[in-house]
């Protein structure tokens, strides 16, 4: 029994991390932990400018705002090349 725990803390750890790293659907994106416009932007390879104006702003230079400020969980629509 006490080898039981340790297996099933690290199953309910490995289960509650697989939506954070799940894809929304083509031309989306589930913004994780510590992610920011440009790590985004850069993990996806497109422009800083066209992934912020694809979700809204109507600036480049808006997503400097508090208010910007991405969202663990909040979904980015993805520029298509």
């Amino acid at each position: 029994m006490k080898k039981l725990i340790p297996l099933l803390l690290i199953v309910a750890l490995v289960l509650t991390a697989v939506p954070a790293f799940a894809q929304v659907g083509p031309g989306q994106y589930w913004v994780q932990r510590g992610d920011t416009w440009t790590s985004v932007s850069t993990r996806l390879g497109v422009p800083f400018c066209r992934l912020v104006l694809t979700n809204g702003h109507r600036r480049c230079s808006s997503v400097y705002r508090a208010s910007s400020a991405l969202m663990v969980g909040q979904t980015l629509q993805v520029p298509v090349r």
